[in-house]
């Protein structure tokens, strides 16, 4: 595995490019994508340096050149899950495209499997009109499965 040491000058690159239009998406979006429910939020990065360290944080690839121009491009929205009484450290990731939550990961690209969070996700799709269409929750909720 290479680390992102060995690579500073590309990792910098994508971050510097993609940064700045990240940042005007959070201005612009923060106000109808961000929500909580007192135990759990989902909130926008603020820039691509926070999907690098919410990448490298959770060992996943959300950190990748790729998901952040996506964010950047207007492909996909990134969204961090937080527990509140956490909420700098991260816990699941949520990619967000064409009106679905289609990947919801946390460390190593595991599924979730507390109840709690899984309710909260479901929640916010239904207040954000999203199907959840990723597989952990197809067994459960069989409503939210693409037709």
């Amino acid at each position: 595995m290479t680390s992102t040491a060995e690579k500073p000058s590309f990792k910098r690159a994508y971050q510097v490019n993609y940064s700045a239009v990240i940042e005007r998406r959070k201005k612009q979006e923060a106000h109808k994508k961000e929500y909580s429910n007192g135990t759990y939020s989902v909130i926008m990065p603020k820039n691509a340096d926070e999907i690098v360290e919410e990448g490298r944080y959770l060992r996943h690839c959300v950190g990748t050149a790729g998901y952040i121009e996506a964010m950047a491009a207007n492909r996909c929205t990134i969204l961090f899950l937080r527990d509140n009484k956490k909420i700098n450290t991260p816990l699941i990731t949520i990619e967000e495209r064409d009106g679905a939550i289609r990947q919801c990961y946390g460390a190593r690209d595991t599924y979730n499997t507390n109840e709690q969070i899984r309710d909260f996700i479901m929640e916010y799709a239904s207040l954000h009109d999203l199907k959840v269409v990723y597989s952990p929750f197809n067994h459960l909720y069989p409503w939210s499965m693409p037709l």
